[in-house]
């Protein structure tokens, strides 16, 4: 597969210890944000695209070694945070059109423990 013909992601991934040039890693750094922001979780982002993402070490020394980062990643697990929120008051609720049973009010629960611990 030739990266270099895809527009919409630079050639970034040489190896697992590449260096990214300061543009690609910022457009890298963006994109992961944003699929987390959607509820991805990290592991699965980084672990999509090994051409284009950094390896997990790499990516955390890029926050722990940059504090802009470091505030945006905060700020995304933040939202994330609130979302999760909003995903367990919907569990809460149930679904009014389905009767409860059993093994929904079960499933429910375990939904909402799940959450509560990510």
């Amino acid at each position: 597969m030739d990266i270099n013909n895809d527009n919409s992601k630079p050639n970034t991934r040489l190896n697992a210890s590449k260096n990214f040039d300061p543009q690609a890693k910022e457009q890298v750094f963006e994109d992961i944000i944003c699929k987390l922001v959607e509820g991805t979780p990290i592991y699965k982002i980084l672990e999509s695209d090994k051409d284009y993402y950094p390896n997990a070490v790499s990516f955390f020394k890029w926050i722990n070694n940059d504090p802009v980062k470091a505030g945006v990643y905060k700020y995304a697990r933040e939202v994330l945070a609130h979302k999760l929120f909003d995903r367990l008051i919907d569990i809460a609720e149930g679904d009014k059109e389905t009767p409860d049973t059993v093994v929904k009010v079960q499933r429910d629960r375990l939904l909402a423990d799940t959450v509560k611990f990510y």
